[in-house]
């Protein structure tokens, strides 16, 4: 149309028309931004060769300018629709995802609002299951209402979380023990409270939710049992109820309530079945009674209760005799309990001295006549009060026995007198053989015997035991306890004891040993430059090769160390044949 029109021409006119008196003012106005609007888009004058103003411009030139910026205005319109298309596209795709978020929400509070819909029923159902159960007479309404909670529990977890319907449930089941605490008997059923237990931490929040929620329901009833129903001196057969009772709690209570119970309750009882008891009485043994609690008694406890046990045995022994073997039985147990002082008391005082005059009416001459109760007490005593009796109270008096078997014109060659020998041997306690001391009257025996065997007479007479009088259990313990005599060898206690067996005619045990070496053709000699022991000033003797030292009637022979070691005779020689000396002088 500018071409048409011509009007894209520098300085072309436009012909004035005539305006009619009918044009308006608005005419006029859009008349005039129409010349405005009309843009010069012809650019920059090119040069030209044509140097004349009065030639026009070249019309190609300004036609392709124009068109060129018309094309590129178009293009620039073009990408601007682009990108205003772009924008709302863009704007569609999130409005888009704005609605199924909606849409996802709205789904998701139509499901929680049915999973409340349908947790409220839940509800319902466990509320009318426990008002029907506290209705009921009995307690199998719990059950129903403790499963229905399970079930609710584990279909609704994050809605069972978030409610706090943990603490909700216990309100609304609680008045279903009722029923079932008054009629239950703890000493009777203690393991019911262990079911209890398991039912309750199923549907509360873990096991001190449960312990939290029975302890002050259940603890009033056992202590209150305890205290009517429980007979804790026993007399029933079958273990303690309330033992039974307190064990299944410790799996289910804390230690904080157990404690509680027992204080309130257990102890009380049980010191007054101790403080009670009475040997023969028709109740349970006081092992029995007191023992089985020993591990769930503190030390403060076990300091109360213990002094009581100690004087109830003292009371028992009093008035024991050895024929009534149940006082091994008894105080077995207590060995592993009591204080070292209790059981010495115990000992020195009421079971060894009875023993002790019992064993002095046997007949050492029949291994048959053994006292059988003293068999109980060999692991029962402790180790010096045993072998106290058998040194003070039996080896001396079998000794002599042995000598007479071996003297008698009945002997048969002291047949008689190993046997008895033999039989003996075999029926004392296990560590006596080990004895130093016992050992020594043994090998006294056994000489006898073989003097015997031999025919030697004046052996014999040599062997000869002292009086059973210069010997006794007291004599024997107090000697062990001192560390003298045969335990600790001193060169005064050696000379005093070589002088008494001179004055009592026996033969030293010296004496028997160099009868020894002279039948066996080794000689046997004190040693040179009158040789003594540094420890204790004895006199060294060679059997042989071998160095030997006497304590009573115990030889000792010097050890490949630096110590020294009781040996029999038997020993002795052989020792003497490893040295490799094979005669004598």
């Amino acid at each position: 149309r500018l071409v048409q029109e011509e009007n894209w021409r520098k300085g072309r006119k436009r012909k004035a028309g005539r305006v009619g008196k009918a044009t308006d003012v608005k005419a006029a106005d859009a008349a005039k931004m129409a010349v405005d609007l009309v843009i010069d888009m012809r650019g920059p004058a090119p040069e030209s060769l044509n140097t004349d103003p009065a030639l026009p411009p070249l019309l190609g030139e300004e036609l392709l300018y124009n068109v060129s910026m018309s094309l590129r205005n178009a293009e620039a319109a073009s990408a601007g629709a682009d990108h205003l298309l772009a924008t709302h596209r863009s704007r569609g795709f999130a409005l888009d995802r704005d609605l199924a978020a909606a849409r996802e929400r709205l789904s998701t509070a139509e499901k929680r609002g049915d999973r409340l819909e349908a947790l409220g029923k839940a509800i319902g159902k466990i509320d009318g299951a426990a008002a029907r159960a506290a209705a009921a007479d009995g307690d199998g309404g719990a059950p129903v209402v403790l499963n229905l909670v399970r079930e609710l529990r584990k279909k609704f977890p994050e809605e069972y979380k978030m409610l706090r319907l943990d603490r909700v449930v216990p309100v609304l089941a609680a008045p279903l023990l009722a029923a079932p605490l008054e009629r239950w008997a703890p000493l009777k059923d203690p393991a019911r409270i262990v079911r209890w237990y398991l039912d309750w931490e199923a549907v509360l929040d873990g096991p001190a939710a449960a312990t939290a929620f029975l302890r002050p329901k259940v603890l009033p009833g056992i202590s209150r049992a305890v205290h009517l129903d429980w007979n804790a001196a026993g007399g029933g057969k079958g273990p303690d109820p309330c033992l039974e009772l307190f064990r299944a709690l410790g799996s289910v209570l804390e230690g904080g309530a157990l404690r509680e119970l027992l204080v309130d309750a257990v102890f009380p009882k049980l010191v007054r079945a101790v403080t009670d008891w009475k040997a023969g009485g028709g109740g349970v043994s006081l092992y029995l009674l007191v023992l089985p609690w020993i591990e769930h008694l503190d030390r403060a406890m076990l300091s109360r209760i213990l002094p009581e046990v100690a004087q109830r045995l003292r009371n028992y022994l009093r008035g024991w005799s050895p024929e009534d073997r149940r006082a091994a039985k008894w105080l077995r147990p207590w060995m592993r309990v009591l204080d070292q002082k209790s059981t010495e008391a115990l000992f020195s005082q009421h079971v060894c001295p009875k023993l002790a005059r019992s064993l002095r009416s046997f007949r050492p001459d029949d291994a048959a006549a053994y006292p059988e109760y003293l068999s109980d007490w060999h692991d029962v005593l402790p180790s010096a009060h045993l072998l106290a009796l058998v040194e003070g109270e039996l080896a001396l008096r079998w000794a002599s026995a042995v000598h007479a078997a071996a003297t008698s014109p009945d002997s048969g060659g002291g047949a008689a007198a190993a046997r008895m020998y033999l039989a003996w041997r075999d029926v004392l306690p296990t560590h006596a053989r080990d004895d130093r001391a016992i050992v020594a009257y043994l090998q006294a025996g056994l000489l006898a015997v073989r003097a015997a065997a031999d025919r030697d007479a004046d052996g014999l007479a040599r062997l000869r035991p002292p009086r059973a009088a210069t010997t006794s259990y007291a004599i024997a313990l107090a000697r062990r306890r001192s560390g003298g005599g045969r335990s600790v060898p001193s060169a005064a206690g050696a000379a005093a004891r070589k002088d008494a067996g001179r004055e009592v005619g026996r033969v030293s045990f010296r004496d028997i040993v160099e009868k020894f070496a002279t039948d066996n053709d080794v000689e046997f000699r004190p040693a040179g430059d009158d040789r003594r022991r540094a420890e204790d000033g004895s006199r060294i003797f060679l059997f042989g090769e071998v160095s030997l030292y006497f304590d009573g009637d115990v030889a000792y022979a010097k050890s490949k160390g630096a110590g020294w070691d009781p040996v029999s005779l038997e020993n002795i020689l052989s020792r003497h044949r490893e040295s490799g000396v094979t005669g004598g002088c």
